[in-house]
């Protein structure tokens, strides 16, 4: 990778020898795509060029005061990187047997996630229902069974600072034996970081199958609580 401008070529100053260097060295540049860590500092408005700061190459159109984003490629693999979000997807999940777990009186308790349904964003993992993803902006759709407690809500929340990033749905049941209801989460929120995530749901009854009754088919898994973040930038 390369980067040259020749600036104003003097061509009473300037023999055959030197041209063709000159012509060389902005050649070199020119077929690099004016590649480097840093745009060329001869860029105008409509250059593009390759920042090669990273691993993987991303290609800028400089706008005359900023750099515009175009695309990325991954080099090691040869392609261009998807502009999908990505997806990190996880589950509560137990056999057809197995209860979603206790709920508690106006106490938030944190929501059990044990399987990791879908990962493509690097980085990203699931251990001791904690999610952990690389620095971004997510979008988040969320649910979360109850079942026999009343009202109920989820919200997504910052494991270090025990700050709520996104709170779900206020949603309601009669609150007796197997009446259940489904708080969803939606949203957006930031990590300048890498950092943890958590689900917690919080109800105003306390119940030992609060956060889910089991099917009982045989061969089918209770599903009690999921949580997909859709990496956007």
């Amino acid at each position: 990778m390369a980067q040259y401008d020749f600036g104003v070529i003097d061509p009473e100053a300037t023999n055959g020898a030197q041209l063709a260097e000159l012509l060389g060295l902005f050649r070199d540049a020119l077929n690099s795509g004016h590649g480097g860590v840093a745009r060329p500092p001869y860029a105008v408005a409509g250059t593009v060029w390759i920042d090669t700061s990273a691993p993987n190459w991303r290609v800028m159109l400089f706008d005359g005061s900023a750099d515009i984003f175009l695309f990325e490629i991954d080099v090691a693999a040869g392609e261009r990187v998807s502009d999908s979000p990505k997806i990190f997807r996880v589950l509560h999940q137990e056999s057809p047997t197995t209860r979603g777990g206790a709920s508690g009186n106006d106490v938030a308790v944190q929501r059990k996630l044990n399987v990791v349904d879908v990962n493509d964003v690097p980085g990203a993992s699931l251990q001791a229902s904690t999610c952990t993803l690389p620095a971004g902006t997510y979008d988040v759709f969320g649910s979360s069974i109850s079942a026999g407690t009343l009202q109920s809500q989820v919200s997504l929340r910052d494991a270090a600072s025990g700050i709520d990033l996104v709170y779900g749905l206020s949603v309601e049941s009669s609150g007796i034996y197997l009446s259940t209801a489904t708080s969803l989460v939606v949203g957006r929120f930031t990590l300048s970081a890498q950092g943890a995530v958590q689900m917690w749901h919080v109800s105003n009854v306390s119940n030992n199958n609060g956060l889910g009754e089991p099917v009982g088919y045989a061969g089918w898994p209770n599903i009690y609580a999921q949580l997909e973040f859709r990496k956007v930038a």
